[in-house]
């Protein structure tokens, strides 16, 4: 497989993979988040003279806001943690002079073998961890002002 020798190929084809792994997921939380949205809203921006691009952007986004918020938080925490796809299609190297390496595989490699540097693992680990944590407490600050502004 001649495109997982090139760094770029190999990374497009890890994004692809990914992707496609949670693409079903996804999918089932914006149609469950489409199902909610009010037949009586579409209606009364009908009746207000919106067409269906207007309805769409004034009535159906707002509506499923609160899906695509989630969906953009458990993106971005997965991809911080990607491993098995590009330690499979890197056969575990990381890539053609480890440039496609993830911070995962970091943690893995430095801390393994008979010369693992356990201390700089953790901290590489640490690290991880404060960056998975930053979406989502944004998310918790997000339902906490909208929690406001509705009581409010």
């Amino acid at each position: 497989m001649a495109f997982l020798v090139d760094r770029w190929l190999l990374l497009g084809c890890a994004i692809l993979l990914t992707v496609w792994k949670g693409l079903g997921y996804y999918m089932v939380v914006y149609l469950a988040a489409l199902g909610n949205v009010g037949k009586e809203l579409h209606e009364a921006a009908m009746l207000d003279g919106a067409g269906s691009f207007r309805r769409f952007l004034s009535v159906t986004i707002p509506s499923v806001r609160g899906a695509m918020l989630l969906i953009s938080v458990l993106i971005a925490v997965s991809a911080m943690r990607v491993f098995a796809e590009l330690d499979v299609l890197s056969k575990s190297t990381g890539g053609p002079g480890g440039y496609d390496m993830s911070l995962v595989m970091l943690i893995r490699q430095v801390g393994s073998g008979l010369n693992g540097n356990i201390g700089y693992a953790s901290a590489i680990s640490v690290a991880l961890f404060l960056l998975t944590l930053i979406p989502l407490v944004a998310i918790a600050v997000m339902n906490r002002e909208k929690k406001a502004k509705v009581s409010a």
